[in-house]
């Protein structure tokens, strides 16, 4: 059995689907699991469907109440991952790869190369790059690497064995008391951690095939190129998933969030494969989901101790308009 992840708030269900759809449709024998970090209850299971939905709530995380008090949405959500990975291999004893995926990607190309590559080792990570930059001015630049880590915690993939149990275990101590999104303290959630999980678990798998995990911060080192609905990267590879980080269909025009630098009136290539992604979260109801209010962390506490019951208003309001 395989499997592939993803946790994320309500508010970013039509992310979530919008990728475990691409997941099963290039990969035909895995089941996707959306891990839910959220308290919301009124959900069309149908709609998900062959999707299943298991809220974090749900997983007897004995962590997970001291850290919802401590951290926000976003901290929660990637403290969560290696408890997650871990209820899942508990829990469909007979899985053997589990990769998880941030929910603002999509799929287009079977995962056999990385499969192949969990044949011999335990853990596999994607680099942010492989290359060194041109200058130290070059964006991203290696301080941005120093700072947010060699690895992105957005995609990694594990092998049902002892290794990968003591690696979660190591994981899920680190992160359920310093998973903050703190710079300035040397912690960027869970991902600088990862810099660490070569040299202390040695069937660690760093993964340079460069049709994974292209985005904004790899477009200095791969090239895409597109004939029809077929993507290549760097002319040989497929295009395994791109990663959208930062990118809000909104705005359309602007490729991420954390570089403003970038547009896609000047990146043509990548156009088209924005302009899907767009499509592809606005049919899942984009706008539906991202109107819901964040249940659990910090904002959540906040929010309840300002407006009481206008939570439980607000959600009414959007099932009724859902109906």
């Amino acid at each position: 059995m395989k499997i592939a992840f993803t946790v994320c708030s309500a508010n970013y269900l039509a992310y979530a689907k919008s990728l475990a759809d691409t997941v099963i449709q290039h990969n035909p024998g895995y089941s996707f699991v959306i891990a839910l970090a959220d308290t919301f209850t009124g959900l069309d299971t149908a709609f998900f469907a062959p999707h299943t939905i298991i809220p974090v709530t749900d997983m007897n995380i004995d962590a997970l109440e001291e850290m919802n008090q401590r951290y926000t949405i976003f901290e929660l959500s990637c403290a969560l991952k290696p408890f997650v990975a871990g209820y899942l291999f508990q829990t469909f004893r007979d899985c053997e790869l589990l990769f998880y995926f941030d929910s603002d990607i999509l799929v287009y190309h079977t995962l056999h190369e990385a499969e192949e590559a969990l044949q011999s080792d335990s853990i596999l990570l994607t680099p942010h790059l492989s290359q060194a930059l041109p200058s130290a001015e070059s964006l991203p630049t290696e301080r941005d690497l120093l700072r947010a880590g060699v690895f992105n915690a957005g995609f990694f993939g594990l092998k049902n064995d002892a290794v990968t149990g003591s690696f979660l275990h190591w994981w899920k101590e680190r992160l359920q008391y310093h998973c903050y999104n703190n710079i300035g303290e040397g912690l960027f959630v869970d991902q600088l951690w990862l810099n660490l999980v070569p040299l202390y678990f040695q069937k660690t798998c760093v993964f340079f095939h460069p049709g994974y995990n292209l985005a904004y911060w790899n477009f200095s080192e791969r090239t895409l190129a597109s004939s029809g609905n077929v993507y290549r990267v760097n002319g040989d590879y497929p295009l395994v998933f791109f990663h959208f980080s930062g990118y809000d269909p909104q705005l359309p025009d602007a490729v991420t969030r954390h570089r403003t630098d970038l547009a896609l009136s000047s990146l043509p290539q990548y156009a088209s494969l924005f302009k899907l992604f767009g499509k592809a979260v606005a049919r899942n109801d984009e706008k539906g989901f991202s109107s819901l209010p964040v249940t659990m962390g910090l904002e959540a506490k906040l929010a309840n101790q300002k407006t009481g019951n206008g939570l439980v208003a607000t959600i009414g309001s959007w099932l009724g308009r859902k109906k």
